[in-house]
């Protein structure tokens, strides 16, 4: 009974939910951000230079893969002074399908820890929670 309970049961319609508030924190957090020829052809188109001047200037290569922030290496990735990311409309697919990574949605505590760090995440799972109320309510009646 308790495991229905639990939010990480609830990730399809919390994610229908979820709305960026641009606040940077993920960018923040510590952790990689790996990109592909598509992502370093789209970033380097959208900040008008190079593939090569790209790689040279931009990637850090991990293991074999290619990355554009480490905890080491540009750790705000492509934030600004506003923490927004000056490379939103090509950033990453794995920035764009953020927080939809399993690594969040693995444990209740994990989700409650990636909660506390987002607002967009955070407004979700109030708003799923305020529908189900408001749900629970009305079968009351």
């Amino acid at each position: 009974m308790m495991k229905q309970n639990k939010l990480i049961n609830f990730r399809k319609e919390i994610l229908n939910n979820f709305k960026c508030q641009k606040s940077g924190n993920c960018c923040k957090c510590p952790g990689t951000v790996y990109v592909n020829k598509e992502d370093k052809l789209n970033i380097s188109k959208d900040l008008n230079i190079s593939l090569t001047e790209f790689n040279q200037k931009y990637i850090y290569q991990d293991n074999g893969w290619d990355c554009i922030s480490t905890s080491r290496f540009r750790p705000r990735c492509f934030l600004n002074e506003s923490n927004n990311c000056s490379v939103y409309q090509s950033r990453p697919k794995s920035c764009k399908t953020y927080p939809n990574w399993e690594s969040i949605w693995e444990s209740e505590d994990s989700l409650n820890n990636e909660i506390a760090q987002c607002p967009g995440l955070k407004l979700a799972v109030k708003k799923y929670q305020d529908i189900n109320q408001k749900k629970s309510n009305n079968k009351n009646f």
